[in-house]
C-alpha cells in the first residue's frame, strides 16, 4: 500500500512539473489535470504547418500512426485532444513543427474502474 502511494505521489508530482515546464522551445503538450486529455501548443511563424500524430505502440505491426493531425493556424496553434477513446496500452504522441520534433510516450489505463493516463518523462 506504501509503495503505490509513493509511486502516485511521484507520478502526480512529475505531471504537475511537467506542465509547468514546455516540452522545448516552440512545443508544449500539456496534461490535463482535470479531463482524460492532452494540450498541444506550437509558437512559431509556421505553427500552421505542424503536425500531432498518435502512434499505437503495442500494435504488433510497430508503431502503427492511428491518428495525424495538422495545426491549423499561423503564430501559435493550440489544441486539445481527448484519451477517452484509447484503449487500455502504450501510446506515443509525437508533434512535429520547423524541422523540430517533440514525442511523449503515454500510457492509458484503468485505477479503481476508472480510466486515467500519465506521460512518461
Amino acid at each position: 500500500m506504501k509503495k503505490s502511494i509513493t509511486l502516485l505521489a511521484l507520478i502526480l508530482a512529475s505531471t504537475v512539473a511537467f506542465a509547468q515546464a514546455p516540452a522545448d522551445d516552440n512545443i508544449s503538450i500539456i496534461p490535463s489535470q482535470k479531463s482524460l486529455s492532452i494540450g498541444v501548443s506550437v509558437e512559431n511563424e509556421d505553427a500552421g504547418k505542424s503536425v500531432v500524430t498518435f502512434y499505437d505502440e503495442d500494435d504488433n505491426v510497430g508503431n502503427f500512426a492511428m491518428f495525424k493531425d495538422k495545426l491549423a493556424s499561423k503564430g501559435t496553434a493550440a489544441k486539445a485532444y481527448l484519451l477517452d477513446q484509447l484503449e487500455t496500452g502504450n501510446y506515443t504522441i509525437e508533434v512535429t513543427s520547423n524541422k523540430q520534433v517533440v514525442k511523449k510516450r503515454i500510457c492509458v489505463y484503468d485505477e479503481a474502474g476508472k480510466k486515467t493516463y500519465f506521460i512518461y518523462q
